[in-house]
């Protein structure tokens, strides 16, 4: 009698064991769903911010986005930025005739790459082949090319820590790290430089 008590006890204890499991791991089914899952997408994203003139200063766009609410996070496909220098109310004088396509007018920086993640501090992880050009040909500094970029798209603060090949007038340099700013124009060359001087006849 005792042994038949035993032998049931132990098979309710095991179903309740077994219940719980299986209640546990379903619910970790959904999380994982849930957490796997955009809050929403969105195709040909494009996001534009405006002076006080009602001028474009800069510019992302996307392929694709996949926007995580819990994780206040994008995920950018072909994420570009363009940066119009001369029209960003912060830093330069604002001309009222000044429109997106007087390119003569556009001192303009371009950022791409494969992909992207977009954080909610507005700060921007370009990875991948990350391309940047500049249309002014004068600045020491007019193009680079890198496998990782962070971007600030409130202060224009530039940053990486990976090799970084950067080409401007009359030089070829690269680095390992550097840091900068596009605004103001200012760009720091870290850990192990090698340049190369063009000197023009």
């Amino acid at each position: 009698m005792i042994l038949k008590i035993a032998f049931a006890l132990s098979l309710l204890f095991g179903a309740f064991l077994f219940y719980h499991w299986y209640e546990v791991d379903e619910v970790k089914t959904q999380e994982e769903q849930f957490e796997s899952t955009p809050s929403f997408t969105a195709e040909n994203l494009k996001a534009t911010r405006y002076n006080k003139n009602g001028v474009p200063y800069q510019e992302l766009s996307a392929q694709h986005l996949e926007y995580y609410q819990y994780l206040s996070t994008g995920y950018l496909y072909r994420p570009n930025i363009t940066y119009w220098v001369d029209q960003d109310l912060q830093n330069s004088k604002i001309n009222k005739k000044l429109t997106q396509q007087d390119n003569s007018y556009n001192d303009r920086w371009n950022l791409s790459a494969d992909y992207g993640i977009l954080n909610l501090n507005d700060n921007v992880n370009l990875r991948g082949q990350v391309f940047g050009f500049s249309s002014n040909k004068e600045y020491a500094i007019n193009e680079f090319i890198t496998e990782y970029l962070e971007y600030d798209l409130q202060t224009k603060d530039i940053r990486s820590n990976e090799k970084i090949t950067l080409k401007g007038r009359n030089i070829l340099n690269t680095c390992n790290s550097f840091t900068g700013n596009l605004k103001n124009q200012n760009i720091r060359l870290e850990n192990n430089c090698h340049a190369n001087y063009v000197i023009d006849k």
